[in-house]
């Protein structure tokens, strides 16, 4: 059960961000205000999901089976989106960059940390994230989420293609 908790614990991050300042509580970080350091419950929660999936996916399925309220559609749903490439691939994208940067969020929050240590932990994290937009990072990356989610029945990924009208005259 507890990993049950962890997905929806991350599942529902978005909804119960803390508040910034500049923000108008709709969660976001990208106005007027710092960006919100990782959370180290966060990140282990994501963790739990990522380790369990697969006993999170038969979980799911067994609520879906026995359940057939208003939260068995609700299971329905989160299933649903589960086994979609695009929700673990993110899943597993996000928990790599939150790894980097929550490790250099706690060292810097020391109080013996002087200003120079503190920007040597901040540059090391932007070569770090540079490094992972490598094209070689991103292929061992790529494999290893494409090979895990064959592992897990989750769908193959798909490019999503959009088609453009094309005005007639």
């Amino acid at each position: 059960m507890g990993v049950v908790f962890a997905c929806f614990f991350v599942l529902q991050l978005n909804n119960h961000r803390r508040r910034l300042p500049g923000c108008n509580g709709c969660g976001c970080t990208q106005r007027n205000g710092p960006v919100a350091a990782p959370n180290p419950e966060e990140l282990a929660a994501t963790k739990t999901v990522i380790d369990n999936y697969s006993s999170l996916l038969q979980c799911f399925q067994e609520l879906l089976e026995s359940d057939r309220s208003e939260a068995g559609a609700k299971v329905n749903g989160l299933l649903g989106q589960s086994v979609h490439f695009d929700n673990y691939f993110l899943l597993c994208l996000m928990y790599k960059v939150l790894s980097h940067a929550e490790t250099v969020s706690t060292s810097i929050q020391k109080n013996n940390l002087d200003l120079f240590q503190t920007q040597l932990k901040l540059n090391q994290l932007k070569a770090d994230v540079a490094g992972l937009r490598s094209d070689i990072e991103f292929d061992e990356f790529w494999s290893e989420v494409t090979n895990n989610s064959h592992l897990l029945d989750v769908d193959e990924p798909k490019a999503n293609i959009q088609q453009s009208s094309i005005a007639s005259y």
